[in-house]
């Protein structure tokens, strides 16, 4: 079981990155909430249809914990603050304190 931390940035407010996981391509949606002050995430599948939609990253989340769905990766993602424990990633700490890790299957 390995961890692979997912390459995120705050330079822009919104982005897309595709990556692999456990041998399947996926397509993260990042986008900035200026509002909320949060960051929101979708999941893409291969075909680019959504598995996961506007889900805000939150520490103590794992994001693929509550679904059903045969297009998720078999592990799970969440976030980790390396720098603060506690502190959500704001405009300008996604990727830098605020990591999305996800942690392959048995």
């Amino acid at each position: 079981m390995a961890d692979i931390t997912i390459p995120l940035n705050s330079d822009v407010p919104k982005y897309r990155l595709k990556t692999t996981l456990e041998d399947t391509e996926y397509t993260f949606v990042i986008r900035y909430n200026q509002r909320k002050d949060i960051w929101i995430m979708s999941l893409l599948d291969s075909n680019e249809d959504p598995i996961i939609y506007g889900q805000p990253i939150l520490l103590g989340q794992l994001f693929f914990d509550y679904l059903v769905d045969e297009r998720l990766p078999p592990g799970n993602l969440f976030a980790f603050n390396a720098e603060n424990f506690s502190a959500e990633a704001n405009r300008n700490t996604l990727g830098t304190e605020v990591l999305m890790i996800y942690r392959e299957s048995v």
